[in-house]
């Protein structure tokens, strides 16, 4: 196959279409580097990279799944090519040669083998070559059938009650082609969803199994079964993936949902999960469950800090307890148990959620994470080509050498805190007013946001290093990484106020910190509210550099008398979008917010209010991210919150512990004399509290009773409709079943004189 040949089939496929296609068709787009550009700049950039022999045969023998003890004609015709390019070429390989032969074995797989329909077409600049791919509704049907895909059964008759009201899932499975038996078309059973008018115009079928969700992932699945797309990313192949946007739905959500105008509007789970897939859905239900439960604890808050501010009792040394002392027993009290409430409460909630979105019995074949380094062989356990690692013992030492830096960094954390604190108590009560407990509070928020963003670039390369197998391994170790330190980043400075200053520098004339603690967390909370802002910023000034460029590139082209088209396609505009790869980096926020809700609330009772405002706001900040400044993210199942939940839970646990002993230790609300006497009161105080959310816990279930019913009714009614299968006693009748009597069998007498006394 020669390069000049493989051009010529390269430009063809753009146009080689023998039916119409509309672009609604299109739903997933492939970026390439333009082998063919004519910009100077470019072509000298693709001819003067090269990589070895080995490297090329390590990156085509990886993305197309290729290992020596496979052989099918796919395989074999891949490795014909590949030894003939080899037989061609130099023993330093030219990227563009390189890349026109991944792209020509890329398209014979994607129209030969899985039958997909592509488009090519140039970028406005002509950098680029855009590849737009779709699925057939009957090839969604057939990959759907392979991999035992999820869709919802259509509602019948039943009646609509507690646990019957969301319909069951159940297996895909195909119709029989020319099968004349009714029993045969199972489609009908399935529910279906009608194509929009201009696209029903275009095709035989008026319906569909499939949203578009389900289509694109089923579209992956077959790309992946052969290709390693992610792998071809990682090794710049490809230089951009991403879904299509629906404008027609994108402008609803933008409207009723990422808008900061739609404030007062509910979120619409079901558009949600339509448009983004249940992982990003189940972020914004768990955050609007979070800012719901935030409703009281502000209402509560702002009354006890009213309180505080009307009778300025507070601080009262008699023995009698204060309106205000009261007010902050029963406050912190209600936030230690409200908080354990909201982890059990929303468990329910999510185990009901994924019960309606068909999530429950989720089984995710992971794919291998691009970045896992290793050696492709056949899997014993699936048959299929994957990579398997050689160096096990050498990645179990660089997780331990990983957790060791993570240490190391929150130890650099204690000594920045440490110094901040040191050059405060260097300062005198005169100097610049008295102001000095306020600037330290500044310089602390202000290190927090840089140390963060520093150690979450280390732990990226950490993470990355440790060569993980799986995404979720990858990303459970990232997020006790990153949680590890910003918990020590984040609350140091507050514990070291609260439980340590007393004893080591003194707390003034009051002999109490509460003002200085109040002062910090006050500090630190507005800082993060302007933060929220600056988050925005960022895609919108990268957008308008990737535009700026462009512009640029078109003026070069038009001075060397090429003709350029001005206007950008919807496709490509929103190739210059930043991606969304996961909800991490907006779950890590939330949580480090519930920290400063549940464990220091009793400090500055203001702090619930805050966060409520703060997550009202990042609600509309995230949903505005993800319609107007970012790529469609790739729609991912979940079931859960994942990791997050088990810190969630043990932040409640700290919660408990920390507001007590702010009460007892900092503010002394029972105005004790001895600290023996303190740690006793300590000590009661949050072993009930424990109690309590131990009781909790063991007591209530985790799935709501309508939930356990459904699952139970949905199992039954998908198998009576799928397969004919009644339940047990029905079946006897329906298929003439029934036990067989045992011979030589005697009746059975209670009678206690004819009851055998032995076991024989």
């Amino acid at each position: 196959m020669s390069a000049q040949d493989s051009s010529c089939d390269l430009k063809a496929l753009s146009t080689q279409r023998t039916v119409q296609i509309s672009d609604d068709d299109f739903i997933y787009i492939l970026v390439f580097p333009n082998l063919f550009s004519r910009d100077p700049n470019l072509k000298e950039q693709l001819q003067n990279r090269k990589f070895s022999k080995a490297k090329c045969a390590e990156i085509f023998k990886s993305a197309f799944k290729i290992s020596e003890d496979e052989n099918n004609d796919l395989r074999n015709d891949l490795n014909k090519d590949f030894n003939a390019f080899l037989k061609d070429s130099q023993e330093e390989i030219e990227y563009h040669r390189f890349l026109l032969l991944i792209l020509m074995c890329l398209f014979k797989i994607f129209e030969t083998k899985l039958m997909l329909r592509i488009k090519l077409f140039f970028s406005r600049d002509k950098d680029e070559i855009f590849c737009k791919i779709g699925v057939s509704d009957y090839n969604s049907k057939v990959q759907a059938c392979l991999s035992d895909y999820l869709v919802q059964l259509d509602r019948k008759d039943e009646e609509k009650c507690g646990y019957s009201f969301i319909s069951p899932y159940a297996i895909f499975e195909m119709d029989i082609e020319d099968s004349q038996d009714d029993s045969e078309n199972l489609e009908k059973l399935y529910k279906a969803y009608k194509y929009d008018e201009k696209k029903a115009k275009m095709i035989e079928e008026r319906f569909t199994m499939f949203r578009y969700k389900d289509k694109v992932r089923l579209l992956f699945e077959m790309i992946t079964s052969v290709v390693d797309i992610p792998d071809l990313i990682d090794n710049k192949i490809i230089t951009a993936g991403y879904c299509v946007h629906n404008m027609e739905q994108l402008t609803y959500l933008r409207k009723n949902w990422g808008s900061f105008w739609a404030i007062y509007k509910p979120q619409n789970f079901k558009e949600i999960r339509k448009y983004f897939g249940e992982k990003i859905a189940i972020y914004f239900a768990w955050l609007d469950y979070y800012v719901k439960w935030l409703i009281l604890p502000a209402i509560l808050g702002s009354a006890l800090f009213w309180t505080e501010f009307h009778y300025q009792d507070m601080n009262d040394k008699s023995k009698e307890m204060t309106k205000s002392e009261v007010g902050l027993l029963i406050f912190s009290v209600f936030l230690a148990l409200g908080s354990a409430l909201l982890d059990k409460l929303w468990i329910r909630r999510q185990n009901e959620l994924s019960w309606m979105w068909g999530t429950v019995d989720l089984n995710v074949v992971e794919l291998q994470r691009p970045g896992f380094k290793g050696v492709y062989r056949k899997d014993p356990i699936s048959g299929r080509q994957k990579k398997f690692s050689n160096k096990i013992v050498t990645e179990g030492a660089k997780r331990i050498i990983g957790i060791n830096i993570a240490i190391l960094f929150a130890s650099v954390v204690f000594i920045t805190v440490g110094g901040i604190f040191f050059y405060r108590s260097t300062r005198t009560a005169s100097d610049l007013g008295g102001q000095w407990h306020r600037i330290c509070a500044l310089m602390n928020a202000v290190q927090i946001q840089v140390m963060n963003f520093v150690y979450r670039k280390v732990a990226k390369v950490l993470t990355d290093w440790e060569n993980y197998e799986y995404d979720s391994q990858y990303f459970d170790s990232l997020i006790f990484k990153l949680y590890l330190f910003q918990f020590v980043n984040s609350y140091i400075s507050l514990f070291y106020i609260a439980f340590v200053k007393y004893y080591i520098e003194g707390c003034g004339l009051e002999e109490d910190c509460m003002s200085e603690l109040r002062t910090q967390l006050g500090v630190i909370f507005i800082i993060k509210m302007l933060l929220n802002f600056i988050e925005l910023g960022k895609p919108i000034i990268m957008r308008k550099i990737k535009l700026w460029k462009e512009r640029k590139e078109i003026e070069k082209s038009k001075q060397r008398g090429e003709q350029v088209r001005e206007e950008m396609t919807l496709i490509e505009a929103q190739n210059k979008l930043e991606d969304y790869e996961t909800p991490l980096d907006d779950y890590m926020e939330i949580v480090i917010d519930y920290g400063y809700v549940v464990m220091f609330s009793a400090a500055l009772p203001l702090v619930p209010l805050l966060a409520l405002g703060m997550n009202i706001l990042e609600i509309r900040v995230d949903s505005y991210k993800l319609c107007w400044l970012t790529k469609r993210p790739f729609p991912m199942l979940a079931n859960s919150i994942g990791y997050w939940q088990v810190i969630l839970r043990s932040i409640s646990t700290m919660g408990a512990l920390t507001n007590t002993g702010i009460m007892i230790f900092t503010i002394d609300i029972f105005d004790l004399d001895h600290l023996t006497e303190k740690w006793l009161y300590f000590m009661i105080i949050e072993h009930l509290i424990l109690l309590f959310k131990y009781t909790l816990y063991v007591q209530f279930n985790d799935t709501p009773q309508r939930v356990t019913k459904g699952l139970v009714w949905g199992n039954r009614i998908a198998a009576e409709r799928m397969y004919g299968r009644a339940h047990d006693e029905s079946q006897k009748d329906l298929r003439g079943l029934y036990f067989k009597d045992l011979q030589g069998r005697n009746d059975v007498v209670l009678d206690p004189y004819k009851i055998s006394k032995e076991n024989n």
